[in-house]
């Protein structure tokens, strides 16, 4: 007690929304260690083909596990890994040479693809920004068939309160609840789905309204579906870190923490240093935008009072 002068050990924490890649024995599982985190949820724990890239397949993982388990590399205990993530085909791209049953595109298709991941022996299914509605119902009604469940992203074309009463466990992300509570919330879902079903050829881009979104909220209205998922069973995993970056992310002190010391060079370099030029090239084309991405960010983190105080079950994660 002496020594510590004062302080004292917090150790035992969650990260609830945590990514592990090929490099995590390496660096993010000792970090975690280094900072209290002892246990976790791994949002990326499966991969198929090409796709797998810096990431491992579930079975990879769960060699991993173990050998954490045995002591012979330092990292959190995960408890759960979820599916690699699930997009629609209007995304397709973006999975790479994945088979075509990894992009389901219809309701047979969304649900024969729950069964091949519990078969693979994921416990949770990722869905993505892009799928269909068929197609997600889909995968909802097949995981509940086959005991898993549904966690992550609010699929775009989808609401909120929509995701929610269809059975999602996890909504993942700050920036939900405030398009949630804004009148601009059903206009956005349906302008996304009709580009999902290819009706129009360019999706509305959500961070070009977050001025809008700020300024429509209907506290009232909002209220009333808080209440709707504090009776859910779902829960909340805002994870501001990834709208902090997004607005931070090109200037010069975000660089300049002494913490970057703990990123490997090869994420810095093709990762980090691909957000600051995407964003830097959007703030300079359109100035008013860097304002409004910090407003939307202090937006989503105030509102989480608004959601713990009606009862929404809250998970703590960094998306790492």
């Amino acid at each position: 007690e002496e020594d510590m002068q004062g302080a004292y050990d917090a150790s035992g924490f969650w990260n609830k929304h945590a990514h592990f890649d090929r490099t995590s024995e390496h660096y993010s599982g000792p970090v975690q260690i280094m900072q209290g985190v002892m246990y976790a949820r791994d949002l990326s724990g499966d991969c198929v083909g090409s796709s797998c890239g810096f990431n491992r397949s579930i079975a990879e993982n769960k060699v991993l596990d173990r050998e954490i388990a045995e002591g012979k590399l330092l990292g959190p205990t995960v408890f759960e890994r979820g599916s690699m993530i699930i997009e629609g085909p209007r995304k397709a791209g973006s999975l790479l040479d994945v088979d075509s049953y990894q992009v389901p595109e219809d309701y047979e298709s969304g649900r024969a693809l729950a069964y091949y991941y519990a078969d693979r022996g994921v416990d949770f299914l990722k869905p993505y920004n892009s799928l269909p509605p068929e197609a997600l119902r889909g995968l909802f009604d097949g995981a509940k068939d086959v005991g898993i469940y549904v966690g992550g992203h609010v699929s775009k074309s989808f609401t909120l309160q929509e995701a929610v009463k269809m059975g999602l466990r996890s909504v993942e992300h700050g920036r939900v609840v405030p398009l949630a509570c804004s009148e601009q919330s059903t206009r956005y879902a349906a302008g996304y789905r009709d580009w999902v079903e290819y009706r129009v050829d360019t999706a509305p881009n959500l961070s070009h309204s977050y001025r809008d979104i700020i300024e429509t909220q209907r506290h009232a209205q909002c209220q009333v579906f808080l209440k709707t998922w504090a009776k859910a069973d779902s829960y909340y995993v805002p994870t501001y870190l990834t709208r902090l970056t997004e607005a931070i992310v090109h200037r010069g002190e975000y660089w300049d923490d002494p913490r970057t010391d703990y990123i490997p060079k090869v994420f810095l370099d093709l990762a980090w240093k691909a957000e600051e030029t995407k964003y830097a090239a959007r703030f300079a084309e359109a100035p008013a935008l860097e304002a409004d991405f910090m407003d939307y960010f202090l937006a989503s983190v105030s509102m989480t009072k608004l959601v713990q105080d009606a009862g929404v079950k809250l998970l703590v994660g960094t998306d790492m």
